[in-house]
């Protein structure tokens, strides 16, 4: 009869675990950091001031190996756990572009002694900063076989939203302000694990009114990766809204532009990798 041993890691970080001498099959699960969302444009009446694009899902990776697939002599696997990219600090001085967010980085898993990469999923581009013409969103990142969804673009109007993907879910665009400074909904962030189901939904984005999106739920018992925050919602004289945190490898929102005087939206935090070593034992 066989038994699992099974061990979880959600904090960003380097963690170890023991190979257990009598393991016949060791299942690994990882995923990458979220990229972080860029922070809106904060400019004149008159002129297009685009919300920051969202943060890039991040790739999850899986495969199943035996024993005998480490290198030699591996006493340990050394998993190191990506971090989620951090957002866009808000702008708070006239006529400025935002900031872009940070790339989430990857998750890898070592074999010990050796310091022999075993698997690697890595993690979510970072959403851009929102400009006078552009916001351009974080690209999804690659793993084997499961790459993460991009994140919404920023625009001038409503933010995008996110792609849906198996990996995990990109984050929603910021809005922006027009020349007419008509406000606007932030982007949708997306789910992630679109192949599992319908259990989790979409994140929303910030209303009109400059409420920011909304932070992503944490994943479901059968979904190990996390969807993207929602962008910022954008208002005519106020601060612009803050995009949502990603979780679990999901790309944070886009922050809403704003009006010279007001602040503009912080770009969301993408949310940190994971990994699961799961060893069967006889």
């Amino acid at each position: 009869m066989s038994t699992t041993h099974e061990h979880e890691f959600a904090t960003a970080g380097t963690h170890s675990v023991n190979l257990h001498p009598d393991a016949t099959e060791i299942e690994l699960l990882l995923v990458g950091g979220g990229g972080g969302g860029g922070s809106g444009r904060r400019g004149a009446n008159g002129a297009n001031r685009f919300g920051g694009g969202g943060g890039g899902g991040a790739g999850m990776s899986t495969i199943t190996i035996v024993p005998a697939d480490l290198p030699a002599g591996t006493k340990i696997l050394q998993v190191t756990v990506g971090a989620g990219g951090a957002g866009g600090a808000a702008v708070t001085a006239d006529t400025t572009d935002g900031n872009a967010g940070a790339a989430g980085t990857a998750t890898t898993i070592k074999a010990m002694p050796a310091d022999t990469v075993i698997l690697t999923a890595n993690g979510g581009g970072a959403g851009a900063a929102g400009t006078g013409t552009t916001g351009t969103a974080g690209t999804g990142g690659t793993g084997f076989p499961l790459s993460g969804g991009a994140g919404g673009a920023g625009t001038a109007t409503a933010g995008t939203a996110a792609t849906s993907a198996a990996g995990a879910g990109g984050g929603g665009g910021g809005a922006g302000l027009p020349t007419g400074n008509t406000p606007a909904a932030g982007g949708a962030g997306a789910i992630g694990g679109n192949l599992i189901g319908a259990d989790l939904a979409a994140t929303d984005g910030g209303a009109d009114t400059g409420t920011a999106g909304e932070a992503a739920a944490e994943t479901s018992a059968f979904r190990p990766v996390g969807g993207g925050g929602g962008g910022g919602g954008s208002v005519a004289a106020a601060a612009g809204g803050a995009g949502g945190n990603g979780a679990r490898g999901g790309g944070g929102g886009g922050g809403a532009a704003s009006a010279n005087t007001y602040a503009s939206g912080k770009g969301g935090d993408g949310g940190a990798g994971f990994a699961r070593v799961s060893q069967r034992v006889r």
